[in-house]
């Protein structure tokens, strides 16, 4: 299971309100969940507040360093 699916899940949201709520249009929400696709570092960052961990924000900001490190 996905972040994604796992974030809308605990909050019972439907997949049309995490995509609203992300900003985002609701096909590309669906391939996040289903993982087809990569999501950028801003809406990672989103869906890892919207989930609210603390162990979240630091595994944010290790994916932001990998992100900046292999776009070199």
């Amino acid at each position: 299971m996905t972040i994604f699916k796992e974030v809308r899940i605990n909050k019972e949201k439907t997949q049309q309100q995490m995509a609203n709520i992300l900003g985002i249009p609701l096909r590309r929400y669906q391939s996040y969940e289903r993982g087809e696709r990569i999501p950028p570092y801003e809406v990672l960052m989103n869906i890892l507040n919207i989930r609210g961990r603390t162990e979240d924000k630091k595994l944010a900001n290790v994916i932001k360093d990998l992100i900046n490190k292999n776009g070199d």
